[in-house]
């Protein structure tokens, strides 16, 4: 189904990790292998995507800095050039409307080293 095989996918972005043996269909668990590799420099959302989200103003102004306050003891430097995580760009995500439509939306705070061109950290708020 491809709702499912959406909801795989985003699993992934968000460091939910996936097992292969969570899938029923062989070829799901191949690309879940595939997606589950760690390399520092994978985006895990469409920088499109990320980028209406950061520059959305009703978006930011309806999640103001502060509430990001208590994941800011578990974010992560950027893993390519270790800028600390109170140095990343801080803002809030929403996956596009599609998604939600398709039950696979997700919404939370994103953390992004914007001299690395890197998403570093997501934490997930709402999802569908």
């Amino acid at each position: 189904m491809v709702w499912r095989a959406l909801g795989r996918r985003f699993k992934d972005r968000i460091n939910v990790p996936f097992s292969p043996a969570d899938s029923e269909d062989p070829t799901e668990a191949e690309d879940a292998e595939c997606l589950n590799d760690d390399e520092p420099d994978k985006n895990r959302y469409p920088w499109e995507d990320v980028d209406k989200a950061r520059h959305n103003p009703r978006l930011q102004r309806k999640h103001p800095p502060g509430e990001a306050d208590k994941y800011r003891v578990m974010a992560k430097p950027c893993p390519k050039c270790g800028k600390a995580s109170g140095e990343l760009a801080w803002f809030y995500f929403e996956s596009p409307k599609w998604t939600w439509e398709n039950l696979c939306g997700r919404a939370g705070w994103m953390t992004v080293c914007d001299a690395c061109h890197m998403q570093v950290d997501f934490f997930l708020e709402v999802m569908s």
